[in-house]
C-alpha cells in the first residue's frame, strides 16, 4: 500500500468535531505515525472539501518546520482563532463554525500503520 487515510470524525470523547470548539492532536516523542516517506494532516468539510482559511494552510506535514515540545512531542492545533505567534507553525486553521473532518496520510506507511498496532493518538477538546 502506497497511502492510507485514517480519518477522524470525532475527538476523543466521542463528539463530532465542531470548529467552534479548540482541539489538540498531540504525538508523543518517537510516537508520530510510522512511515518510511512522511505524513500529514489535513482539514476537510462535510462534503469532503478542503476547509478555506485566512492562511491558505490546507494541512500540515512532517517535512514542514513544525515546531516540537521541549520533551520532543508535537502538538497540532486545530481551531480558528490562532495559537499564537510561537505556535502558528503547528496550527491547523478551523472556520468559526461547523462539523469537518481530520484525515492523516500516511505516505509508505511503515507495516505498524497497516496492521493496526499504531494507534493514531485522540483529538483532544480544548477546554
Amino acid at each position: 500500500m502506497d497511502i492510507s487515510y485514517p480519518t477522524a470524525f470525532d475527538d476523543g470523547d466521542g463528539k463530532l468535531l465542531d470548529a467552534a470548539n479548540r482541539y489538540l492532536l498531540h504525538f508523543e516523542q518517537g510516537q508520530r505515525p510510522p512511515t518510511h516517506v512522511g505524513w500529514s494532516v489535513s482539514m476537510y468539510d462535510p462534503q469532503g472539501y478542503y476547509v478555506p482559511n485566512a492562511i491558505d494552510r490546507y494541512n500540515l506535514a512532517s517535512w514542514m518546520p513544525l515546531k516540537l515540545n521541549a520533551d520532543g512531542s508535537l502538538d497540532i492545533y486545530i481551531q480558528s482563532a490562532s495559537p499564537g505567534a510561537d505556535q502558528e507553525a503547528n496550527w491547523l486553521p478551523a472556520p468559526a463554525s461547523g462539523a469537518f473532518n481530520l484525515t492523516v496520510r500516511d505516505f509508505w506507511p511503515q507495516e505498524a500503520m497497516l496492521d493496526g498496532s499504531y494507534k493514531l493518538p485522540p483529538v483532544k477538546k480544548v477546554h
